[in-house]
């Protein structure tokens, strides 16, 4: 009989949730290194069932880290780790994982221990290729692991770092006539970047009897539970699944940056405005022009489902239990698609140093770095939309200063009758600088074609949709 089937714990509620909970992570390709276990309904006690548990969770663990795909190499108490985590199998005879690197510094601790810890350095979590044809934080996590390998072997590293170099092994996978296409998931989800888990409602009702007085024992508080409330659920799809276990990785961390890339583009950040300060000096180390604010995007990105619960929290608790804002998450997006270039990863991954330095998980004293942008609201960006149909012809590049009014491309629909008329003039409704427009020239009706950074709130710009352009 396979691990995990019990008919007399299964006729009993309580139990059963306590034994789900031990076994609900596991795959075949591990459970089968495990016993089954029986247990009689007229004998059980909670005694037996924790006995158990204990010792079949101790054996899974071993068995997943002992596997041929699941190396760990352990370097001393300041050390590097790597693991693979499985993810839930698609379909019969493949399986996926997620590489996870961890290094922990002389200053290291788990952001869940005691409340004495709470100065600790700073655990801070980096990903790359959420969206999986975006490639160029890939490149650059590639050039930073090199960086904190050596920091660590100079035992200069203070705090905890976790990276996920290859965030999105589904969306790497969607390989159709020699193209990726990692953007949407194939499989009911839509895009990879949306609908991540909401985690302050689940853990409002959990906190309201146990929150106190004391700051850093609500800050504790509030990371445990965030946590217990992730592990409660039980995603069924292999997308959710992968959204689970990143933040399952993520929300240990209260410094979280995810890497993207756009079409073409030059830098730049997304941020929340409660981060603005924290966002303008990472921009800086990045010398990145524009730093995008928003207020809420509703869309539930990854940065969204790390940051958001601490201060959707604070509104609901703030007039008697005060806590920390522990988790400041935003996303980078390095340049376009095609700049995967050696050069623009290591100054990347030199910036993203820096920036941790700055953190005080490495120490040193970071340069002085000029800020190029304070910020500008998300809702003040021109998403520049096609008129028709047609073949772009931009008249002006990433990078220029745009002023309201001005023609910023050109589409050209062949099958107009008239030479004259096969030309349709696009004008920017916004002054700023324009960051990003579109590799792929052929265009559709409403397809945005550039995004323009300005500083005053555009009125069609629809609240809670910011991202979806």
């Amino acid at each position: 009989m396979p691990i995990g089937y019990c008919p007399e714990v299964c006729q009993t509620p309580d139990l059963l949730t306590l034994y789900y909970s031990v076994f609900r992570s596991l795959t075949f390709e591990y459970s089968k290194h495990l016993p089954a276990i029986h247990f009689q309904a007229d004998t059980i006690d909670k005694h037996t069932i924790y006995k158990h548990a204990f010792y079949s969770h101790a054996f899974y663990c071993h068995a997943l880290y002992s596997h041929k795909r699941s190396r760990i190499n352990r370097v001393s108490s300041m050390s590097k780790s790597i693991s693979h985590l499985p993810l839930l199998s698609p379909s019969l005879g493949t399986e996926r994982s997620l590489k996870v690197i961890r290094w922990e510094g002389t200053n290291s601790v788990t952001r869940t221990d005691s409340a004495a810890d709470a100065d600790k350095s700073p655990v801070v979590y980096l990903q790359a290729g959420l969206h999986a044809d975006e490639w160029s934080g890939i490149h650059c996590l590639h050039y930073l692991e090199k960086l904190l390998d050596e920091a660590l072997e100079r035992g200069e590293l203070t705090g905890t770092v976790i990276m996920v170099p290859v965030a999105n092994p589904i969306g790497l996978g969607q390989h159709i006539n020699g193209y990726t296409v990692g953007r949407f998931d194939f499989d009911y989800t839509g895009n990879f970047n949306r609908n991540f888990p909401r985690l302050a409602p689940l853990a409002i009702p959990r906190l309201q009897e146990t929150l106190g007085q004391d700051a850093q024992r609500n800050t504790k508080l509030i990371r445990n539970t965030l946590i217990e409330c992730l592990n409660d659920l039980t995603p069924r799809l292999e997308a959710d699944f992968l959204k689970q276990r990143l933040l399952e990785l993520s929300l240990e961390a209260n410094i979280v940056l995810d890497l993207h890339c756009d079409s073409e583009a030059t830098l730049h950040i997304y941020a929340n405005q409660h981060h603005q300060v924290k966002a303008a000096d990472l921009a800086a180390d990045l010398d990145c022009p524009v730093l995008l604010l928003e207020e809420s995007t509703e869309g539930a990105p990854f940065d969204d489902a790390n940051a958001a619960p601490w201060w959707q929290l604070q509104e609901q608790f703030h007039k008697n239990h005060p806590f920390n804002l522990d988790c400041f998450a935003c996303t980078i997006e390095l340049r376009g698609r095609t700049d995967v270039d050696s050069v623009l990863a290591q100054r990347d991954a030199d910036g993203i140093y820096q920036f941790l330095q700055r953190q005080q998980v490495i120490p040193g004293t970071p340069k002085q770095s000029d800020r190029l942008t304070e910020g500008t609201p998300l809702d003040g960006m021109d998403a520049v939309k096609a008129p028709i149909a047609g073949l772009i012809e931009y008249c002006k590049s990433v990078g220029d200063v745009i002023k309201a009014g001005e023609c910023v491309a050109w589409v050209v629909d062949p099958y107009a009758d008239s030479h004259d008329s096969q030309r349709v003039p696009v004008y920017s409704t916004t002054d700023g600088i324009l960051f990003a427009r579109r590799r792929d020239k052929m265009t559709r009706p409403g397809h945005t074609i550039a995004k323009i950074a300005g500083a005053e709130t555009l009125a069609f710009r629809k609240e809670g949709k910011l991202l979806e352009y």
